[in-house]
Order: C-alpha cells, then sequence, then structure tokens
C-alpha cells in the first residue's frame, strides 16, 4: 500500500534531516555541530509524532510547519547553513507536499517529496544516456509507488540498507516500487538510494524499452541483469555523484557518496540475500565480465583508448538491454555465452567483434548467431 499521509510526513521529515542535519561539516564549531545535531533529533521526534497525530494534510502542514519553526532555534539567527537548509526544505514540503502519497505518474504532477525529485532526477539521466547509446528515445513510461515497511522485514537483497526497490515492467507503465524502512534514514541511505535508482531504471524498467511493455520480469537469478547491467548501472550512477550533477538531491557527492553506493555495491556480490550459491557466482562472473569485454576491446586493438573501449561497452549492454527482442531468457542466454567466450578465448577478439557486429546492425539473431560456439 502506498504511503499515506501520516508516513508521507514522517518520509519527509526524516528525509529532511539526512539531507541537511545528518552529514556535519567538519568546519562547525563544536557549538554549532551541537545545534545541528539537537535539530536533527527534533526532527526524528516530529516524525515519529507524524505516525501518531497527523490524520489528513491540514495536520500535516500544521505538524511541518511546527517543526520548521521549533528547528529555526537552532539557526545561530539565520547563519548556521545546516539549520537554515532544513527550514527552507520544510517550509517548501508544507507548502507542497502536505496530503499527497508521495506516488508519481508521469499523468499526474509531481511530489515534491526527497525521494520522488530524486527518482525523476535519476530517470532523466539514465533516459539521457539509453537515447544517447539507441540514437532513439525510449518508449516506455514509467511511475513510481512509495512505501514504508516494518523494520523487522528484510529485503530480498540487502537487510541493512534503509531503502529499497523492486520494478514492474509487465504494467504499462512500468512500476518502480520504492520500500523505506520505518525507521530515521541516514545521509548513507539516500546515496545508496540513487545507485538503487540507476539499478532498477537501467537494469529492469527499461529493459526491452523500445517498447511500451513485455510480459515477464527479470528473475533475481537473471546474472545479465543483476550482474552485467549491474555493474553498467554502478559505473553510470558513479559518474553521475562524482561530476556533482547529484548535488541537489544528494546530501553529499564526490568520494562520501561513492564510498556509500560502493558498499551497497559490493553487498549484492558478497552476501546477496536470497542466492544459492551457484546463482551468486554466476552474478559475480556476469559483472566480471562486463568489465572484461572492456579489456579485450583494448588488447585486441578494436577501440584506440579506454575512454572508448567504454563507451562501446556501454553502449552495447544498453542497445542489447532495451532491444524489442530482449526478453529476459534470451539475453541470459546472450550473456552466458559472452562470458564463456571472454573468458576462455583468451587472445582473441571474436566475442568483442560479435558485440560490435550487433551495434551496426542492431540484429538480436546475428549476434546470438555469432556467439553459438560459446552456448552450453
Amino acid at each position: 500500500m502506498s504511503l499515506d499521509v501520516r508516513e508521507k510526513t514522517a518520509v519527509d521529515l526524516r528525509l529532511t534531516g539526512a539531507l541537511y542535519l545528518e552529514d556535519l561539516e567538519s568546519g562547525l564549531a563544536q557549538a554549532d555541530q551541537e545545534k545541528v545535531r539537537a535539530a536533527l533529533r527534533l526532527l526524528h521526534a516530529c516524525a515519529d509524532e507524524a505516525l501518531v497525530f497527523v490524520w489528513d494534510g491540514k495536520s500535516a502542514k500544521s505538524l511541518v510547519q511546527g517543526a520548521s519553526s521549533a528547528i529555526w532555534k537552532f539557526s545561530n539567527d539565520g547563519t548556521l547553513s545546516p539549520v537554515v537548509s532544513a527550514v527552507a526544505a520544510l517550509d517548501r514540503i508544507a507548502a507542497t507536499n502536505c496530503g499527497c502519497t508521495g506516488d508519481y505518474a508521469p499523468s499526474a504532477p509531481q511530489c515534491g517529496c526527497g525521494v520522488q525529485g530524486l527518482a525523476l532526477a535519476v530517470e532523466t539521466e539514465v533516459r539521457r544516456v539509453y537515447t544517447e547509446a539507441l540514437r532513439n528515445p525510449l518508449v516506455r513510461d514509467v511511475s513510481y509507488q512509495t512505501y514504508l515497511v516494518d523494520t523487522a522485514r528484510l529485503f530480498p537483497t540487502i537487510s541493512d540498507c534503509g531503502l529499497d526497490a523492486t520494478t514492474d515492467i509487465t504494467s504499462n507503465p512500468a512500476v518502480v516500487h520504492i520500500e523505506i524502512k520505518d525507521r530515521a534514514l541516514s545521509s548513507s541511505d539516500i546515496c545508496q538510494l540513487a545507485y538503487i535508482l540507476f539499478h532498477e531504471l537501467i537494469c529492469h524498467a527499461f529493459q526491452a524499452g523500445r517498447i511500451v511493455q513485455i510480459t515477464k520480469n527479470a528473475h533475481a537469478k537473471c546474472f545479465w541483469t543483476e550482474g552485467w547491467m549491474d555493474a553498467l548501472a554502478f559505473e553510470l550512477v558513479s559518474k553521475w555523484i562524482a561530476v556533482g550533477n547529484a548535488s541537489e538531491w544528494l546530501p553529499f557527492t564526490g568520494p562520501c557518496a561513492t564510498d556509500a553506493i560502493s558498499s551497497y555495491h559490493r553487498d549484492r556480490y558478497q552476501r546477496p540475500i536470497g542466492l544459492d550459491d551457484q546463482a551468486a557466482r554466476d552474478r559475480r562472473f556476469a559483472r566480471k565480465s562486463y568489465w572484461k569485454l572492456k579489456q579485450v576491446l583494448l588488447e585486441c586493438g578494436l577501440v584506440p583508448d579506454v575512454y572508448e573501449a567504454s563507451l562501446l561497452a556501454q553502449r552495447f549492454s544498453l542497445c542489447l538491454n532495451a532491444h524489442p527482442g530482449a526478453s529476459t531468457d534470451r539475453l541470459r542466454k546472450i550473456c552466458d555465452s559472452l562470458m564463456i567466450g571472454l573468458s576462455t578465448e583468451k587472445g582473441s577478439s571474436e566475442p568483442a567483434s560479435r558485440c560490435i557486429d550487433f551495434i551496426n546492425y542492431n540484429d538480436i539473431s546475428l549476434l546470438e548467431d555469432g556467439l553459438r560456439r560459446y552456448a552450453v
């Protein structure tokens, strides 16, 4: 079930704290750091109150306005920037968000909630890279639904992150379900959500994205989707946060954000919950093979430099994943052949050359024929 007005208000307050008050600036004096911490504790208390005392948009607005006024007293008369930023965010929430669910559909007005704002910013970037690779825009729309889940529930992937997501591409538009644990969110959680959203959109939402909808979602054991394409998603989100494009939506960018998403990415491979040993090995092998393709392209002289190798590997992966004929079973078999070919044909450009042919001709059957010798 989508967020109700109580839950939406609590999430907005927790997100505001995580975005502006948790990651203390090292240059702050000790007394100012204590004021920021006090403001954060107060927001957490207000979030807990929202789950009990909010029942409609009017009461939500009143509580958010009260929270804004209460933390202002820690702002040093408007000179303590973290608190001032949090107050400005709360004022925007009170003006625009109170009473809504936090869901988003292409036909509905955008919610100003931090989760939805980040989701739409990520979607804009993902559509850009897909369009650049395909030379054509994607045709599938995406909607978002946000849920609050009990902290006792373990997500099917990683249990210690405050957020998770799943995607259903059998509906039109595709639906990304964002799950938020009922607890105080951290700044690292928000950075990890950026990676989670890149994964859901790059790997899932736009699989066969050149058609409106398909009839089957990728399984958690699909090593093309969860290994090969996830490696690409991690590469793209790392670039996005490194160059500062995400600064409006994340509590920090650069190395600190990279550290946050790297821990989540690493855990998907070192301790994937719900996968047997073979499925976990396949996922790791597929991730390794994505990077191996770049290496083979460069070593065999098929591209002039590392940059071009990276661009070609990205374009091949995006074009194949979005291809109208890209069913999850077909993608898994192609990935299996590539994994074998790239690992066993040392010094041979054959598997990488077939990838280049696919980019040039956009013929998935030709790609399958070219890789047939590696099929198991």
